[in-house]
């Protein structure tokens, strides 16, 4: 087995989000945040080797990784604000777009494409006082459309949770998947 962060400052943030993806010719991709960076990792298919491809972003506290055939989107929460990168198979980012931001933290994210390798589906969770009346945790969702040229255009954020009162529910973890048909499903 290789490890590829095992002690030290390297840590792969607590959530339920994709810290690990293949892309179309077998290749691993994965990530670790460093002292607030995001490094990225790619290994071989026939190899035990990881090379760290990209680095980027200061104050990461979350990422979510996918893949379209052998690009890499790689969805990064820097505490206020989500972003969304995409990468070519040779490691040139093809493009750098702001999702959402918020005047307050967020907690996980979680991303997913369709079939067709056309639309991204977000999930982000956390404290955002600006779309609820409570500092309860929230789920919000988001759409992306890519465009041939790499370019994602994002739909207007819909918060899909309330919480209200004394009831406490654990949805700083949100989770995002696809069915066949194209349909995103949030918890």
């Amino acid at each position: 087995m290789t490890t590829l962060a095992s002690s030290g400052n390297l840590s792969v943030v607590k959530s339920n989000t994709t810290k690990m993806v293949r892309k179309a010719n077998g290749n691993l991709v994965t990530g670790v945040i460093v002292s607030g960076s995001l490094q990225i990792f790619e290994k071989g298919k026939n190899s035990n080797t990881w090379t760290r491809v990209a680095t980027g972003g200061g104050g990461v506290h979350d990422f979510a990784l996918e893949t379209i055939g052998n690009k890499t989107i790689v969805l990064v929460n820097q505490l206020t604000t989500t972003y969304c990168w995409v990468f070519s198979d040779t490691w040139t980012q093809e493009s750098s777009t702001l999702v959402h931001q918020r005047t307050n933290q967020v907690g996980a994210v979680s991303i997913r494409s369709n079939r067709a390798g056309t639309e991204l589906h977000v999930a982000c969770s956390g404290y955002m006082p600006e779309h609820s009346t409570s500092l309860h945790p929230v789920i919000f969702y988001v759409k992306g459309t890519i465009a041939s040229n790499g370019i994602v255009t994002w739909s207007a954020v819909v918060q899909l949770t309330t919480q209200t009162g004394s009831r406490s529910y654990d949805t700083f973890i949100s989770s995002v998947m696809v069915d066949d048909i194209g349909n995103p499903y949030m918890v």
